[in-house]
């Protein structure tokens, strides 16, 4: 169930990136406000979904427990 939020969350992480890339970015060409507005928002939105993915990194990497064989 981790693995399928963070990847959701990823997914979700590189949307947002092509949003910026092809919506936002070409509104800053013509020094629109609203543009960096939208940028500044979608950057916090992107800082908090890359928070959220490393989280879920540190609980997939600690929360599982390999077997040791036993060499008696």
């Amino acid at each position: 169930n981790t693995l399928l939020v963070k990847i959701s969350f990823i997914t979700l992480l590189l949307l947002l990136a092509a949003l910026n890339k092809f919506r936002i970015v070409p509104l800053l060409k013509q020094n629109s406000h609203l543009a960096i507005k939208k940028l500044r928002i979608s950057i916090h939105f992107e800082m908090v979904f890359a928070s959220i993915v490393l989280i879920l990194t540190s609980l997939l990497t600690t929360s599982f427990v390999l077997p040791i064989k036993d060499t008696q």
